[in-house]
């Protein structure tokens, strides 16, 4: 059958220096847990962004009345408060850094001139 695995080396190390190899492979894993889940909370900010941005441009007409021109002003800015929460730690950051600033063009296209 298989063979019976040898632990020889297991029981060279001190039961301290195993307790201190424990511990620092838990905190490191804290860290991957917590990077995976600002990364996860990153692509989510990003496709809920591309997803208003795409709603938006599917409904938005070129002669806006002041009411609706402030709800796309509020919708536009929501995108961007979206876009601005991709961490700078995360794979999708360069995306959302590549669409904020059509976004903003965007808003600045549709507040009034003053």
């Amino acid at each position: 059958m298989g063979k019976a695995m040898d632990f020889g080396v297991c029981k060279a190390v001190p039961r301290s220096v195993a307790f201190l190899l424990i511990a620092q492979y838990r905190a490191n894993l804290g860290q991957v847990e917590v990077r995976l889940q600002a990364e996860q909370d990153s692509v989510q900010a990003l496709d809920q962004a591309k997803d208003q941005v795409e709603q938006l441009v599917a409904n938005t007409q070129a002669d806006l009345n002041s009411a609706n021109r402030k709800l796309v002003i509020g919708q536009l800015q929501g995108i961007i408060n979206r876009l601005e929460k991709v961490s700078s730690d995360a794979t999708s950051y360069l995306e959302a850094q590549q669409l904020l600033p059509s976004v903003k063009n965007k808003l600045n296209q549709f507040q009034p001139q003053q």
